[in-house]
C-alpha cells in the first residue's frame, strides 16, 4: 500500500519534471520487475495510466535480469538488461532465444557494453581492451538487427570524472 503509493508519487514527480523535455521519449516504470506477479502487472498498469494520462511519452519496464518477458502488460515496450552478458556470444544467445520465442512485445536492449582499460590495445582476446569492446558492440548491433528489436542503449561512451574513486580500477581511479 504505502510503498506503491510512494512509487506512484515519485513517478508523478518524474513525469512533471521531464514531460516537456524534448529528449525524453519514454519513462521507466522500474527495473528488475517480475511481470509474472499480478501485483507487478497492476503497478505497471497504474504507472502507464499516470504517464499516458499526463504526457505523450511511452512507458517501459525492465523485467528480472535474464527473463524474457512474454506476458502482456500495459507498458508500451519492454527493456532487457544486457549488462550481465560480458560475452557477445552469451548476449547473442539470450537475444536469439527471446527473438524466437516472443513476438508479442517490443523490446529495447539496455546497458550493452563492457568495461575497458584506458589505452588498452591488446587485441580482441583481452576482455578489457578497446578492440574487445568494439567487437562486442558490433556483435550486439548485429544480434539486435537480426532479432528485429526496437533499439539499443550503449553503456560505454559516457566517460566522466568523479570525486570518489570507484572499485573497478581501469587505469584511472576517478574515471567512470
Amino acid at each position: 500500500g504505502r510503498y506503491r503509493s510512494s512509487l506512484q508519487s515519485y513517478l508523478q514527480e518524474v513525469v512533471q519534471n521531464t514531460c516537456s523535455h524534448p529528449s525524453v521519449v519514454a519513462i521507466s516504470a522500474g527495473s528488475n520487475l517480475d511481470p509474472t506477479a499480478e501485483v507487478t502487472r497492476d503497478y505497471i498498469a497504474s504507472a502507464a495510466s499516470i504517464v499516458h494520462g499526463e504526457t505523450d511519452k511511452l512507458v517501459y519496464y525492465t523485467p528480472l535480469t535474464g527473463m524474457a518477458d512474454t506476458i502482456s502488460t500495459a507498458a508500451d515496450f519492454v527493456g532487457l538488461d544486457g549488462s550481465p552478458y560480458k560475452s557477445s556470444r552469451k548476449l547473442k544467445g539470450f537475444l536469439g532465444a527471446i527473438s524466437a520465442s516472443s513476438r508479442n512485445n517490443s523490446y529495447w536492449i539496455s546497458s550493452v557494453g563492457s568495461q575497458t582499460q584506458i589505452g588498452n590495445h591488446n587485441g580482441y582476446s583481452d576482455p578489457l581492451s578497446l578492440e574487445h569492446q568494439a567487437r562486442y558492440l558490433v556483435d550486439a548491433y548485429e544480434a539486435i538487427e537480426n532479432g528485429n528489436f526496437s533499439g539499443i542503449s550503449v553503456n560505454s561512451f559516457s566517460d566522466w570524472e568523479g570525486a570518489v574513486p570507484h572499485l573497478l580500477q581501469n587505469g584511472h581511479p576517478y574515471l567512470y
